[in-house]
């Protein structure tokens, strides 16, 4: 495969989109053959990561995070990744035991709506809640936990203070 393929998808947690591919020199019908070979695997319309890089994730934290950068890097306007994904990006303990959905907020949002597999908020949020994780805008820790709280009740929002995997446990 090209180098700069390979150097694209190094920086991008192994994830390309086809215009990046194509863009890259690939034609289309060689990223469809990729694709339908097993060598990449699509992760969400018109972006890819190798097949080998998926395998090597586990399914509570490495998949859901790849998947929500692939929405991230696929996106058409900005955001900030929110209650569940935020906090697996934070590294907070939380209850849910799959991750289905990606989280993600925006102002610009009228009330919540679930598209693809992505949950949009709409929410304002001032740049003070927002950290820079690996790159990516996320809510805080204290307003995901609240966010977290809200979208499943009380218990899945105390969880990360419980338990936060960030702090070593105090004897």
């Amino acid at each position: 495969m090209y180098a700069e393929i390979r150097a694209l998808m190094a920086q991008q947690h192994g994830l390309i989109t086809r215009r990046q591919a194509i863009s890259a020199g690939l034609s289309a019908a060689t990223v469809d053959e990729l694709v339908r070979r097993g060598t990449w695997r699509t992760i969400r319309r018109g972006a890819y990561v190798e097949s080998a890089v998926w395998d090597a994730l586990d399914d509570r934290t490495g998949r859901p995070l790849l998947v929500a950068r692939a929405v991230t890097l696929t996106a058409a306007k900005a955001h900030a990744w929110s209650h569940d994904t935020a906090g697996l990006a934070l590294g907070l303990a939380l209850l849910t035991a799959k991750n289905s959905l990606t989280h993600v907020t925006r102002p610009d949002v009228r009330g919540d709506r679930t598209t693809r597999g992505v949950k949009h908020h709409g929410a304002a949020f001032i740049e003070a809640e927002v950290e820079e994780v690996d790159g990516i805008r996320v809510l805080g820790m204290a307003r995901s936990a609240v966010d977290v709280a809200r979208e499943h009740g009380l218990a899945h929002g105390l969880a990360p203070y419980v338990v936060p995997k960030r702090c070593p446990r105090v004897a």
